[in-house]
């Protein structure tokens, strides 16, 4: 068996909404936000509460039945 075939078959980008999850605000704005292993990320920022959050997730997309 190879490699290949143990891991997915693809991957799906799941883009999140511009929507406050804290508050339900769309006030919202897209800004770098610093991460703790000191990268960067641009995420969807609340300007009414201050919660981020990513713009998408990254997620495996088994094409097997």
């Amino acid at each position: 068996m190879s490699a290949a075939s143990t891991g997915p078959d693809s991957f799906r980008v799941i883009r999140h909404e511009p929507v406050c999850p804290e508050c339900g605000s769309s006030d919202v704005i897209t800004e770098d936000v610093d991460m703790a292993d000191g990268t960067a990320e641009t995420a969807y920022l609340c300007r009414t509460c201050g919660e981020a959050w990513p713009l998408a997730c990254v997620t495996e997309w088994s094409v097997r039945p």
